[in-house]
């Protein structure tokens, strides 16, 4: 974050997360605390994503603008930790730290200061408070699985396929993502969910249910909590809870086709035929 305040020239004055997704939600907390800086309810993302690209707030499109990346990955003072400034255009700095990815695996990072008006008309505000909703139902509900897939299904207007397991499961990774196809049974039907990093899609019967960037969510069944995408396995129970683009708060990221790119190779579909009512230019 000081590189950043270095470069720029100028203190950094609120720090948002990337998305609402696993760490990814609370990792500018810790930052917080030691910098003294306070986080900003304006994540990038009302929701997880798969790509840098679509948490960038769209600034690839954004005439003039040059991104700005800090990264850092391994363990401070062991010959196997680095770090790096990337400047450049959006899709350069994307590209090159998708390679640092694929190399060295986890890489924290600060990235892409911009004005707090561009955040306001471009992030996801409000999203961190609503995932702080879901996790007290989740909290006050988790000994009972099944209501309380219902209670988030109810708070973000989506609905609940009950009673799934899964029967087979084929993942790989396919250019730096953690790409799979799983096949499920819910009762007397049978499901397809995909994901890359999330959840992508889930058809049955030859007909989509829900698609990027609607919500997919699993809750496993016998611990209450959500079952993340690595962690679903061939034998996993768990109840999927699904609910439109139009019930998230989404930044302009996940407006712009070529946001969709890298997702649409690494799964095999070009999907953004299916978003016209969300995609603009």
């Amino acid at each position: 974050m000081r590189a950043i305040d270095r470069v720029v020239g100028i203190p950094i004055e609120g720090l948002i997360s990337s998305e609402i997704g696993a760490l990814n939600t609370i990792s500018p907390f810790p930052a917080s605390i030691f910098l003294d800086i306070p986080v900003v309810d304006a994540p990038c993302n009302g929701r997880a994503h798969p790509t840098v690209l679509m948490g960038s707030l769209g600034l690839h499109r954004r005439p003039g603008y040059r991104a700005l990346i800090a990264a850092s990955w391994g363990i401070a003072g062991d010959r196997s930790g680095g770090s790096v400034i990337l400047i450049g255009s959006l899709e350069e700095v994307v590209s090159i730290l998708r390679g640092i990815v694929m190399l060295r695996g986890s890489v924290a990072t600060a990235r892409n200061p911009v004005e707090a008006e561009y955040v306001k008309h471009n992030a996801a505000p409000g999203s961190i408070s609503l995932a702080i909703d879901l996790g007290s139902i989740i909290s006050s509900y988790r000994s009972d699985p099944r209501d309380l897939s219902y209670k988030i299904a109810n708070r973000l207007s989506g609905l609940v396929i009950e009673d799934c397991v899964a029967m087979e499961k084929l993942s790989e990774i396919r250019e730096g993502l953690d790409y799979g196809r799983v096949s499920i049974r819910c009762g007397d039907k049978d499901y397809v969910l995909v994901y890359a990093n999330e959840y992508i899609y889930l058809e049955t019967g030859g007909s989509l249910m829900a698609l990027f960037p609607d919500l997919i969510s699993t809750i496993d069944i016998s611990s209450g909590m959500p079952l993340l995408s690595k962690d679903l396995n061939k034998g996993s129970r768990f109840n999927i809870i699904i609910t439109s683009w139009k019930n998230l708060r989404l930044g302009s990221g996940l407006r712009y086709p070529e946001s969709y790119e890298h997702l649409v190779r690494v799964i095999g579909i070009d999907i953004r035929s299916y978003l016209k009512e969300l995609l603009v230019g």
